[in-house]
């Protein structure tokens, strides 16, 4: 089971915007499943995203790592080699943002992929509480092309190990769990519920629904 994102100009996202909001770690690593259906790069075309008023980070496009400075001011992007088209892949970003200027590390299926920085980051971010979206932007404008299956994040910078065993399948509430942030894992029908916190997600537009079995990696929990 997996969320279906069409993409584009949609509506369709996934967000999380009630009291309390979640606490921003500089030390963080976000995880999921994913699954692209288009090459289409014109756009930010949102996979995940948190908020302080703004964007602070997000990834989208052909997995671009964006980031923005206090307020929501761009400050750049990093981007790795494509992932594959209509296939499932584990992807899994950690970084530290405390010293403004350092880099994520991205890893495609549990291997860390080379970044190249567009852009000068140059300007901390903010460390105010965050709303989250998935799959889309607040906007609505800027929806992933594909699927989405258990999204996590962590408060802290995961180990190559604790990747490769996600990549397995291992479910992330087997990993660093005193650190898990949320977990939405993208199978329910009337709302997605973060399993890691109890807060509840809502589903924004008509089509997002859960994908048709089978259409996501073995999840061991």
């Amino acid at each position: 089971m997996a969320r279906i994102f069409p993409g584009g100009a949609v509506q369709d996202r996934i967000t999380y915007d009630a009291a309390p909001l979640y606490p921003y770690s500089h030390r963080h690593t976000f995880a999921c499943w994913a699954f692209r259906t288009t090459d289409d790069a014109s756009g930010i075309w949102r996979l995940f995203g948190d908020s302080a008023g703004n964007n602070r980070w997000l990834i989208g496009a052909v997995c671009r790592i964006f980031i923005y400075s206090n307020g929501g001011v761009y400050e750049g992007y990093w981007s790795p080699p494509s992932p594959p088209l209509n296939a499932w892949y584990h992807i899994a970003v950690t970084h530290d943002t405390t010293t403004v200027g350092t880099a994520p590390t991205l890893y495609i299926n549990s291997v860390a992929q080379s970044l190249g920085l567009t852009d000068v980051w140059d300007t901390p971010v903010s460390t105010a509480d965050s709303a989250l979206r998935f799959g889309n932007g607040p906007a609505g404008n800027s929806g992933w092309y594909g699927r989405i299956q258990n999204a996590a994040l962590w408060s802290d910078v995961l180990s190559l190990a604790e990747i490769q065993a996600l990549n397995r399948g291992v479910s992330p509430h087997r990993i660093r769990t005193g650190k898990l942030t949320f977990h939405y894992p993208m199978l329910g029908t009337a709302g997605e519920g973060d399993w890691a916190s109890g807060r509840a997600g809502v589903i924004v537009g008509t089509t997002a629904a859960p994908a048709t079995i089978p259409s996501g990696p073995l999840i061991v929990v």
